[in-house]
């Protein structure tokens, strides 16, 4: 199902006023982790802009307004171009932006040509905007798995600090996203966007009801938003949630016929 923009604003005043934990960028973990300085009281906020970047930029004057900066990373078409608009006007609002990436999937596994797609595609992002961080998309109807384009690779000869995932993968952490259209789907509904601890612990019901959790957990909480999924209007609402009960059904299928294949690795 979707959400509700309001009941994000709800989720940004409670992590500001009842915790005492910095909400940081991607860019800003990966800079602390360097440095050997601790994370444990912050929490990394992360969008991915699979579609929709209107939306996104919605959240991101929300949270402008709120006085709270994250990483917005966007996917391109198959010309390889960018939303270029949103992206500048998210970064005029003074959040970290970056290249959300899908090249393996594209190009049907094949590693080479994906590598020099990404490159090109990273030089066409850094044309409109700076990028220092990349995150890649899940493509769950496709069978390549996205993050392994980069996972034996040296990304800082691609003028990268980091990526997303792969940089924080090791790291003692919690991790809440609404992928599949809830908190915490099942590995039917979410087959790749995981990182850390995948805390199944967290409830479903509402946005601000793991604060009291949070208080008491002692590593950092890494939470992932995708801006498509949260909405103002009511008929918004009803066709967010009719898109992801239709992907969902199709990852199911997908997970299915992987699992009857001795294929689940895959995903």
């Amino acid at each position: 199902m979707a959400f509700y923009l309001k009941e994000y604003e709800r989720l940004l005043h409670d992590l500001k006023l009842v915790t005492d934990r910095k909400i940081i960028t991607v860019s800003e973990a990966i800079r602390r982790i360097s440095l050997g300085a601790p994370i444990n009281d912050t929490i990394i906020l992360r969008h991915d802009v699979d579609r929709k970047p209107s939306k996104a930029e919605a959240m991101a004057l929300l949270e402008h307004r709120l006085s709270v900066r994250s990483t917005y990373y966007f996917r391109c078409n198959k010309a390889g171009q960018f939303p270029a608009a949103a992206v500048k006007r998210i970064v005029l609002l003074g959040h970290e932006v970056g290249y959300h990436y899908e090249c393996l999937s594209r190009c049907n596994g094949r590693s080479k040509e994906a590598l020099a797609q990404f490159s090109q595609h990273l030089t066409a992002f850094r044309a409109i905007a700076p990028c220092t961080t990349v995150s890649m998309h899940g493509a769950p109807l496709s069978s390549r798995h996205n993050q392994y384009l980069l996972k034996n690779q040296n990304i800082t000869k691609y003028g990268l600090d980091g990526d997303a995932v792969l940089s924080l993968d090791d790291m003692m952490l919690a991790y809440l996203t609404d992928t599949g259209g809830q908190w915490q789907a099942d590995d039917s509904c979410n087959l790749r966007d995981r990182i850390g601890i995948f805390t199944e612990a967290f409830p479903n019901a509402s946005c601000s009801s793991f604060i009291p959790w949070l208080q008491t957990f002692p590593h950092s909480l890494y939470i992932t938003v995708h801006p498509e999924r949260w909405v103002e209007s009511k008929p918004a609402f009803i066709e967010a949630t009719a898109r992801d009960i239709l992907a969902n059904q199709a990852k199911r299928t997908i997970k299915f016929m992987h699992r009857m294949s001795g294929r689940d690795s895959e995903l």
